[in-house]
Parts: C-alpha cells; sequence; structure tokens
C-alpha cells in the first residue's frame, strides 16, 4: 500500500475529478476511522484502487 502522501499526490496529478474527490474521500474516512483498523485499511485499498483503474 502506498504512503498516504503518496496516494494524495497521484490522486491531484488525475485528470478525473471524480478520481480526486473519491480519493480524499477514502484518505479523510480512513483517517477517521484509524489507519491501522480493519475499516481504515479497507478505504486506503479502496483509494489505492481507484488510481489503478
Amino acid at each position: 500500500m502506498p504512503p498516504l502522501d503518496e496516494l494524495a499526490r497521484r490522486a491531484c496529478a488525475s485528470d478525473d475529478d471524480h478520481v480526486v474527490k473519491g480519493v480524499h474521500a477514502c484518505l479523510d474516512e480512513a483517517r477517521a476511522v484509524g489507519l491501522d483498523s480493519v475499516s481504515g485499511r479497507r478505504f486506503l485499498r479502496t483509494a489505492a484502487g481507484m488510481l489503478a483503474a
């Protein structure tokens, strides 16, 4: 899993506004529930998946 700052940097470089907003929301939620929690890791995987598509 890439670090949070790498996910954010890649999202900002995207031309797709939906990817930018989706990754931002996932990172916010991951921080809110805890990055090491099951839900937090799920949000981070979702953010990474949005960038891989």
